[in-house]
C-alpha cells in the first residue's frame, strides 16, 4: 500500500495534501469550516486563524472580511466534495483549495514556523542607486543638431 493511500470498503483510496485558503464574514464561520473538514475526514497539518482584514473592493456587498488558512490531507474523493459545500456556506466570501505535495507541506511549514519567528523583526531599506542624468542639451544646441542632420 502506498504511503499517501488508505482502505476504504476494501479498496485503496489516495489521499491528497491540500491547502484551504479563505476569506469569510465573521470568525465564526471558520468553525463551520473545520467541522466540515472534519466530517470529510481531512488530518490537520497547520491552521492559522482567520484573521480582519480590509477588502480592496466589496465582495458580496462586504468591505471586511476574516482571512484565515489550513494545511491538511484528505481522500482525494472529497476534494470535490469539500469544493461544492464551501460553495454553499453563505458566510464564504471567497476560497481557494491547492493540491500540495507532502514535501511542498514540510516546506510551507519550515516557512510558516521562520515567519513567525521573524514577525517582529524590522528589515533595512537598502538603498537604491541613483541614476545619473544624461547631459541635457540647450535649444540652441538642440537646433544646431537638427540643422546639422537636415545638411545631410
Amino acid at each position: 500500500m502506498a504511503n499517501d493511500s488508505i482502505i476504504q470498503d476494501d479498496k485503496e483510496v489516495p489521499r491528497g495534501n491540500y491547502e484551504l485558503s479563505f476569506m469569510i464574514t465573521t470568525p465564526e464561520e471558520e468553525s463551520r469550516i473545520q467541522e466540515l473538514l472534519k466530517k470529510l475526514g481531512a488530518q490537520m497539518h497547520f491552521t492559522r486563524a482567520a484573521q480582519k482584514i480590509s477588502l480592496a473592493y466589496p465582495i458580496k456587498k462586504q468591505t471586511n472580511g476574516f482571512f484565515g488558512f489550513s494545511d491538511f490531507s484528505m481522500d482525494r474523493d472529497q476534494a470535490a466534495t469539500l469544493r461544492k459545500e464551501l460553495s454553499l456556506m453563505t458566510g464564504v466570501l471567497r476560497f481557494l483549495i491547492l493540491d500540495w505535495s507532502p514535501e511542498q507541506v514540510r516546506e510551507n511549514q519550515k516557512a510558516y514556523e521562520r515567519r513567525g519567528a521573524r514577525s517582529t523583526e524590522t528589515t533595512a531599506a537598502t538603498p537604491t542607486p541613483t541614476t545619473q542624468m544624461p547631459n541635457t542639451l540647450t535649444n540652441e544646441a538642440l537646433e544646431a543638431k537638427i540643422q546639422e542632420m537636415l545638411k545631410d
